[in-house]
């Protein structure tokens, strides 16, 4: 598997612990909000974080898109909760697409009824 320089930094340092964890997660942290300044730069107020109850990265409000953004859906447990957020938030907001950026991972996930497209960032914001 191909992978740029910046996930195999993050994949190194989160296998290690201390000073290295926190540096992968600030790593993440940079990582979310260079997918934000894109989408604010693509679509301007539209864009906007969704906390009521369920958190979701991205709500695009005129476009009904729900965006959520994980480094990898390797992990179960991160799989899940970025699924459950938006599958929860379609039961609040009208919601006609749903994805979840990652660094590399892409694909299609289908959950009661819900299609959620995996798409890199590369990708999505090309």
């Amino acid at each position: 598997m191909r992978m740029s320089i910046f996930a195999a930094v993050i994949n190194a340092k989160t296998q290690r612990g201390g000073m290295e964890k926190a540096v992968a997660k600030h790593l993440i942290l940079e990582y979310q909000q260079m997918v934000a300044v894109a989408l604010r730069a693509r679509y301007g107020d539209e864009v906007c974080y969704y906390q009521d109850g369920v958190e979701v990265d991205f709500y695009l409000w005129e476009r009904r898109e729900a965006i959520q953004v994980a480094w990898s859906l390797s992990d179960p447990a991160t799989r899940d909760r970025e699924v459950r957020g938006l599958v929860r938030l379609c039961q609040r907001l009208p919601v006609e697409r749903m994805v979840i950026v990652t660094a590399e991972e892409e694909g299609e996930v289908e959950v009661g009824g819900h299609r959620i497209s995996i798409v890199p960032a590369h990708i999505l914001l090309s």
